[in-house]
Parts: C-alpha cells; structure tokens; sequence
C-alpha cells in the first residue's frame, strides 16, 4: 500500500480547516440523518445542491477519512471533489 506525501500548501489547507471553525464534530450521525445512503451515492452530485451545514458535513468527512484509508486525500483532489466542495462554499457565501 503507497504511502502518500501531500504537498505543504495542501497541508496549509488542511490545517487552516482545523483552525476555521469548520470541523462538525458529528459528521458521521448528520451524513446518516442528511443523506442516508451517503456511502453510496455519488457525493459529488450531492454536493452541488449540499446546503453550507451539509457542505461542511461533507468537508469534514473528506478530510477526517485519510485517518482511516491512506491516499483518500489523493482521490478527493484526483477527482475534483475537494474543488467542488470549495466552489459550493464560495458559492452559498454569495447567496
């Protein structure tokens, strides 16, 4: 299994989400009652009509999972999730 090596501005990001106030403690329970087949769905869908307490949810949850599977980091930036995840962010902020 590869051992990933994230790039200093992405650990920025990573540490700056701690430190913003951002992080729902309980983001397992909310994805069970918002989303109940949230481990099957294609989260990435979810995302574009995620509410700001939903997107953060989901944020939290991409980020608390590299704990748990090593390189999921990887995969969510591979796949545009983690871009997603920021653009709805930016976008519900201009609401």
């Amino acid at each position: 299994m590869p051992y990933y090596e994230y790039d200093s501005e992405f650990l920025a990001f990573i540490d700056a989400f701690y430190q913003s106030g951002l992080l729902v403690s309980n983001y397992q329970d909310l994805l069970e009652q918002m989303i109940p087949d949230w481990q099957t769905v294609d989260i990435k869908e979810v995302v574009k009509t995620a509410d700001f307490e939903l997107t953060k949810t989901i944020l939290t949850k991409c980020i608390r999972v590299e704990r748990f599977s090593d390189g999921a980091w990887y995969n969510a930036i591979r796949s545009g999730l983690f871009l997603d995840i920021l653009r709805r962010m930016n976008a519900l902020r201009e609401i």
